[in-house]
Formats: C-alpha cells, sequence, structure tokens
C-alpha cells in the first residue's frame, strides 16, 4: 500500500470505529493486527471517481458474527443475510461520511457489495476492541488511477462557462396575504393592498433568490429598474469581474 492511502485507510478505520460505537453505544478501541489466512466477509465497492479504483473491507467471519448479534440485539446466532447486511451498511456510512470531508474530495465510491471470501494478503490489518472482543478488519484501497486524472478546473473557469445562460429576473412590487375567500372575490376594479408605500424599492428575484432591490424608471416608454442596492455585495463584485 502506498503511502498515498494511507489516509484514506486511517480515515476508513476510525468512521467504522464510530459506525460500530453508534451501534453499541460506544466506539471500540483501534490496535494492529497481523494478516492471517482466514475466512470472512469482503465488502467491495468500485470507485465512481475520475478513473478506474476499488475498495475492500474485510471482516473477520467468527467475530463478525459475534459482533452483529451483539449489534441487533439477538438472541440467537445471526443469519448470514443480517451479518452481511450490517457490514454493508456500516461500510456505506464510513464511506459516505470520508466523501463529505474537504481532504477526501473527489473521491466516491459505488453501493457496497458483500461476499464470502479469506482476509486479503496485501491488505492493511487492524482490530476493533470493545472488551474481551476483537473483530478483525482488513482494508484494501486502489485510487491511483484516480489521482492520477487531471484536476478539475478552478471554480472561476467553470462559472465561466454558465455566465451566458438566460436567468428569468422577477420584479416584485410587494407581497399581500389574503384568505382564500378574499381571492375568490376578486374581480376587475378590485384593489389590493401591497402594504408598502411607493416609495419603497421594488425587488429583483432570480428564482425564489433575492439579487437586488431598486427603484422603478420609465426606459424608452417601457419599464425599468435602476438598482440601488445589493443582496450581496461580495457575490455581485465576484460577478461583476467574471462579466468585465
Amino acid at each position: 500500500m502506498s503511502r498515498s492511502r494511507e489516509p484514506i485507510v486511517r480515515a476508513l478505520v476510525a468512521q467504522l470505529a464510530a459506525a460500530w460505537g453508534h451501534r453499541v453505544g460506544h466506539a471500540p478501541a483501534i490496535e494492529p493486527d497481523t494478516p492471517a489466512p482466514r475466512p470472512g466477509w469482503s465488502v467491495s465497492l468500485r470507485s465512481e471517481s475520475a478513473g478506474a479504483g476499488h475498495l475492500i473491507v474485510w471482516f473477520d467471519e467468527v467475530a463478525a458474527k459475534a459482533w452483529t448479534q451483539r449489534a441487533l440485539a439477538l438472541e440467537n446466532d445471526p443469519a448470514d443475510g443480517q451479518i452481511s447486511g450490517l457490514l454493508a451498511e456500516l461500510v456505506e456510512q464510513a464511506v459516505r461520511t470520508l466523501e463529505t470531508q474537504p481532504e477526501f474530495a473527489g473521491l466516491s465510491w459505488s453501493d457496497p457489495q458483500v461476499t464470502a471470501a479469506q482476509q486479503p494478503d496485501t491488505a492493511a490489518v487492524v482490530a476493533l476492541v470493545d472488551g474481551d472482543q476483537r473483530l478483525a478488519i482488513a482494508i484494501l484501497v486502489d485510487v491511483a488511477a484516480a489521482k492520477d486524472t487531471a484536476p478539475a478546473p478552478p471554480a472561476d473557469h467553470r462559472l465561466q462557462t454558465v455566465l451566458d445562460v438566460d436567468l428569468p429576473l422577477i420584479v416584485r412590487f410587494g407581497r399581500a396575504i389574503m384568505p382564500l375567500r378574499a381571492v375568490a372575490d376578486l374581480g376587475p376594479g378590485a384593489v389590493i393592498d401591497m402594504g408598502r408605500s411607493p416609495d419603497e424599492p421594488v425587488e429583483l428575484l432570480v428564482g425564489d433568490r433575492l439579487v437586488a432591490r431598486g427603484e422603478v424608471v420609465v426606459v424608452g416608454g417601457n419599464y425599468g429598474v435602476r438598482i440601488t442596492e445589493l443582496a450581496d455585495g461580495q457575490q455581485a463584485a465576484q460577478l461583476e469581474a467574471h462579466a468585465s
């Protein structure tokens, strides 16, 4: 395992420990372990980032059965489906949390697939320890292809590609809340009190987002709006810089 993958392994182990802790009320300790030819459950995921890659999280079979029985509060031994289902749930919870962390931006994984398998020979092996229970976990990750792809373009370049998209601009003079009976009685000549002074600025919206305020003017015989206030000065300055 190259050093570039070590942070992913460490973070994933920590998230798996936290996931187990949510199940039983407290997080287990993390200790080193050694590879051994033993049966278990392999949870595999494909990389859905740019490029090929895979992730395998292997669990010791005997310990996984005991931990599943405890986590699900079962009186009898859990069925294989219960064990595999819980392991898949815990791994998915761990990787989805990793995907939200800035240091792992750009990494994404498919839904987990669980199969019975021997412990991988070249995987990093650790153990989750809770009292006298010890669960060996082996992790094998390959994200080299995803890491070797070209980086994403800077944010300002991405923004430049959508600056020519037309957006509907809405001018809102005011709003009123009326009971359904009053709305049903509306007709020609009816007057609605908007609850605002004619001198107050109108609002400019893109969708439901307020972007600016201004005053109504006449431009070439048509109504227009002169901008007097921006909803977000910093955002407006950035857009003006990109447009120039």
